[in-house]
């Protein structure tokens, strides 16, 4: 049992003793810091609360809702607005008073200096290292492994010497496909158990840890660890690679083909959907695709809809915000309100400030391929921010 499931045994426990009913999802955010609002889980949790699905929200501690002041005041107005109660099973003595709400503002300061201690002793611990010329942290290297104690790297005979005859056969003038088809032949195949590819060979000997140095940015600094090839034969092969490149070496800058580009959702994986481009003649067709394949799960195929249909619902938001976010009893929020106004101003924008608006309100869409519907989560702060810049 992880410490997740403790927290969600306990969270329950309060809700039912409160008379509520629990749901079966579970909105557990592993891996990403609480720093963050745009975690997946948090999202579908506000996804929810802004529908009316739930109304009440428990958390086993506050720094589990967020790590930030800001955030987490901005969170508890919204709960607050919407009607929802936010329960802590920490201190679930706490109600809806005054003073209730200055101890849960004093408990997300001290949650937000506890992730900045976190954070500076990271810090410190990793200017040390660097001084040391000792490695930070990230994914052990094909030929290397972690010490169990130092987590500095040590090399793995049996893969170094993989290593080095790659390294070699590109020094000789073999392309990395060819390596690859060759790597095939031997059996040779990578610490995931899969076959090599020409990409996995080409980050392989344009990798600087093999030659005993770390990479920092655009530069190298110096490494501890025994390098596995010579730094001669590395620069040969970085030179062999380099007069095959067509394009000139640098970071490229592609236009984007939509303002909603990485910012879709497919619904059935939650992973974000790509844009795929069918061109017939002199047109294209863009559509957001789903194409998950990692995890070593099946690709998640048949989710694909049409960029023009999502920019056109999206534009529907702007046109007639009545509809897409129905008015409930009571004081509608500013954000509401402002999206309304917008109501007046959006038909006069032309099409390149429509698309630059709509890319700074919408946070992130979710499409359902089965029901065909999407689901639409707005920046209200940009919202407000962008109604006096349209106001003639």
């Amino acid at each position: 049992m992880t410490s997740y499931d403790v927290q969600q045994e306990i969270c329950a426990a309060l809700a039912k003793s409160n008379g509520l009913v629990v749901l079966d999802e579970r909105f557990d955010d592993h891996g990403w810091s609480g720093a963050n609002l745009r975690r997946p889980a948090l999202q579908r949790l506000l996804a929810l609360v802004r529908t009316g699905a739930v109304r009440a929200v428990v958390v086993h501690r506050l720094d589990r809702l967020s790590r930030r002041v800001t955030d987490c005041a901005a969170l508890m107005n919204e709960f607050k607005d919407l009607g929802v109660r936010l329960l802590v099973a920490a201190v679930p003595e706490l109600a809806e008073t005054a003073s209730d709400t200055l101890l849960l503002n004093l408990m997300s300061c001290f949650a937000e200096f506890e992730r900045e201690m976190i954070a500076s002793r990271i810090e410190d611990r990793r200017v040390g290292l660097i001084a040391h010329n000792q490695r930070i942290a990230g994914r052990t290297p094909f030929g290397y492994s972690a010490h169990p104690r130092t987590k500095q790297l040590v090399p793995v005979p049996n893969e170094a010497a993989i290593v080095r005859e790659i390294f070699d056969l590109v020094a000789d003038g073999m392309r990395p496909s060819e390596v690859a088809r060759f790597a095939a032949e031997r059996g040779w195949r990578t610490r995931s158990g899969r076959h090599w590819t020409a990409r996995q060979v080409l980050d392989t000997i344009s990798n600087s840890v093999y030659v005993g140095q770390f990479g920092a940015g655009n530069q190298v600094r110096p490494g501890c660890h025994e390098a596995i090839v010579r730094k001669s034969q590395f620069e040969r092969c970085a030179a062999m690679t380099a007069t095959r490149r067509t394009a000139v070496n640098g970071a490229r800058r592609m236009r984007p083909w939509s303002v909603l580009q990485r910012k879709v959702r497919c619904a059935r994986c939650r992973q974000l959907m790509s844009i795929h481009v069918n061109s017939r003649g002199s047109r294209r067709y863009l559509s957001f695709r789903c194409r998950r394949t990692g995890d070593g799960k099946k690709p998640c195929r048949g989710t694909q809809v049409a960029v023009f249909e999502v920019e056109q619902r999206i534009e529907s938001i702007f046109c007639s915000p009545a509809d897409a976010v129905p008015k409930k009893r009571g004081r509608p929020p500013r954000w509401s309100l402002a999206l309304r106004s917008l109501r007046e101003a959006f038909p006069t924008l032309d099409l390149a400030k429509r698309k630059q608006l709509i890319g700074l309100v919408v946070e992130e869409i979710v499409w359902d391929a089965d029901s065909r519907q999407i689901q639409v989560i707005l920046k209200k702060a940009a919202i407000l921010e962008a109604l006096p810049q349209l106001e003639p």
